[in-house]
């Protein structure tokens, strides 16, 4: 879908800018990606589902990165 394909694209550029110590800019990324596949979680099947909640719990782990890096 549209949205997926928004939420990966966000995933990639914040890696990238995860790649450059860019840690603001990533997370901000970041948080936007997880934005989209939260949502995506209240509209798709229990397959999906699963694959979203893998997406996001990696988010989590690379913004809880970012987040130590920046302090």
């Amino acid at each position: 879908t549209h949205l997926d394909a928004q939420a990966y694209a966000s995933s990639m550029q914040a890696q990238y800018e995860f790649e450059l110590e860019n840690w603001k800019s990533s997370m901000e990324f970041y948080l936007q990606s997880r934005k989209i596949y939260s949502e995506l979680l209240k509209i798709t099947d229990s397959f999906q589902k699963v694959l979203f909640n893998e997406k996001i719990d990696h988010i989590d782990q690379s913004l809880r990165y970012c987040n130590h890096k920046i302090k």
